[in-house]
């Protein structure tokens, strides 16, 4: 995917559409699934291995690469990938020169862009085979916050916010900050503490990564 004119966030979304109908927002549990992972790399291939012993993917530690680890372990029907491509003169002014000056300190590099992301999907077969049917969508957010998940699809909206039943949640950042920006290093598109996502905060009822799931209240 070419990302080189986008100064917002890269955002990736994967859809398990035997469980999920994006155009109405339903989900529908199955005993039997498909088993995916997404993820991004800048440049090449994410190619991941699958290490049996510790049972997780692992990927080249020197490369670009970003995945929805945490929607693999959990087997989610949706997952996604969130990148900031805001340039650090971007990123400064959106969120306030803080600490005189410390952000254009800290921000020592604009993004790498200018080579292709490429999106890779795969299904895990190791304890069920399951034909993988999916949605994907690739945008770019333009935004000061980063996008958060949209696990009942656009009629859902970013934390089940634009259901017709009324919002299940608010979009916001995932350790509450203001938008800090965090040192980067030279030549990668990673933070050590990335603000690459966006977290839902759920109303009464609902939880899950994206508000997704009704919830029984405890008395």
């Amino acid at each position: 995917m070419d990302a080189s004119s986008c100064d917002g966030f890269l955002h990736v979304e994967l859809w398990d559409t035997e469980r999920v109908d994006v155009a109405t927002g339903e989900y529908t549990p199955m005993p039997r699934k498909a088993h995916p992972l997404l993820a991004v790399r800048y440049g090449a291939d994410a190619a991941p291995t699958w290490d049996a012993a510790s049972r997780v993917w692992k990927f080249d530690a020197s490369a670009n690469t970003d995945a929805d680890e945490h929607g693999f372990e959990h087997n989610r029907a949706y997952m996604h990938v969130s990148i900031d491509l805001r340039t650090c003169a971007t990123k400064c002014s959106q969120h306030g020169n803080w600490d005189g000056g410390a952000c254009a300190a800290a921000c020592v590099a604009d993004p790498l862009k200018s080579s292709l992301f490429h999106i890779g999907v795969y299904n895990f077969n190791g304890w069920a085979t399951r034909t993988l049917r999916y949605d994907l969508k690739a945008a770019c957010v333009a935004s000061t916050q980063p996008p958060c998940p949209r696990p009942l699809g656009a009629a859902g909206g970013y934390c089940g916010s634009t259901m017709a039943a009324g919002s299940r949640g608010t979009c916001g950042w995932v350790n509450g900050d203001s938008g800090r920006v965090t040192p980067k290093d030279a030549g990668s598109n990673r933070d050590d503490t990335a603000d690459d996502y966006g977290a839902c905060a759920c109303n009464d009822g609902y939880g899950n990564v994206g508000c997704e799931s009704a919830v029984t209240t405890l008395r």
